[in-house]
């Protein structure tokens, strides 16, 4: 089952005026379910919550009436769940809630002003890739038992960047929180290539202000002097300045959609790999044609491109 909105998230927003949950996902060995699209807000006690599998309950302030949307067996476990693309703001009991379900992946996702934690998962282990996750009113992300997180961006919220007892954070920026930043209470969640606010042991690790765009309009794309994307704008604008988080990330994780020049080397934070990608900067205008050859973008074919093809020859 998909429930998915045609115009986005800035369009199409699901406003449950106090009352219960945006989507309550629940049962064992039901169907997949994807959930794209949405701005869900005004959640009295979340915006989504997933328990076990996929049945979708109610929408809304349609809450009290639990009406069913779709219910299919599904024989091999927990059924698959993706959230994607979705905008999850100032609901008063916490953003995503996962409770006792394996099998869910949070993508692309601005999780932001929830009265608890933006994301959290109790005996579950979900993957969450590219999401923003922001100024909430307690932790950012709570994995209590683990969680696969990349190209993520926690910062500013009140509590802990993001708790986290098992798993991996990669290629994540995690910064300005008002407790730790980054929990790690059984020290075995592996963290590299992440910017963490007062450093963390792990490879390619840094600890230098990631130069945020606007954190006070909640606009964390990162500051470039090559060009980043302005969402108010629909357009790139240059900085003054560009962070240290550009081409930081794990040199062998895919650049993806990264626009060009990209140095060849996925940025940290949550658009890192994606089309709104801050742009390389080497000290100097940009090329204004593309080099065969040149991998990077910084205007030369050299050892560096070449370095950076046979990084990836096999992948």
């Amino acid at each position: 089952m998909t429930i998915r909105s045609e115009n986005g998230p800035d369009a199409t927003i699901i406003d449950c005026q106090g009352k219960g949950y945006g989507f309550h996902i629940v049962g064992n060995r039901m169907g997949p379910a994807r959930i794209e699209g949405f701005t869900i807000r005004h959640a009295s006690l979340g915006a989504v919550r997933c328990y076990g599998s996929i049945l979708v309950r109610a929408v809304g302030a349609n809450a009290a009436q639990g009406s069913a949307f779709a219910q299919a067996d599904y024989p091999f476990g927990y059924a698959p769940v993706v959230i994607n693309n979705c905008r999850i703001v100032e609901n008063p009991d916490g953003g995503i809630l996962l409770d006792s379900h394996d099998n869910v992946t949070i993508a692309n996702c601005y999780i932001a002003a929830n009265g608890t934690a933006g994301i959290w998962a109790y005996a579950s282990n979900p993957v969450i890739c590219n999401c923003v996750v922001v100024q909430n009113y307690d932790s950012g992300i709570r994995a209590i038992r683990g969680a696969e997180i990349t190209s993520c961006t926690a910062a500013d919220n009140t509590g802990i960047g993001i708790w986290i007892s098992q798993g991996a954070v990669v290629n994540s920026i995690v910064w300005g929180n008002g407790q730790r930043q980054l929990y790690n209470p059984d020290d075995n969640a592996s963290v590299t290539y992440c910017d963490v606010q007062g450093g963390w042991p792990g490879t390619g690790n840094l600890d230098a202000d990631p130069c945020f765009a606007a954190t006070r309009s909640s606009d964390y794309h990162l500051k470039s002097e090559a060009g980043r994307w302005d969402p108010n704008s629909q357009s790139w604008v240059k900085d003054g300045v560009t962070s240290p988080c550009l081409d930081a990330g794990d040199p062998m994780s895919p650049i993806s959609y990264e626009p060009f020049p990209n140095g060849g080397i996925i940025n940290m934070g949550a658009y890192g790999g994606t089309a709104e990608a801050s742009k390389s900067y080497f000290g100097e205008p940009l090329c204004e044609v593309i080099i065969a050859g040149d991998i990077n973008g910084d205007c030369r074919v050299d050892f560096v491109d070449f370095m950076l093809m046979a990084r990836h020859w096999l992948q």
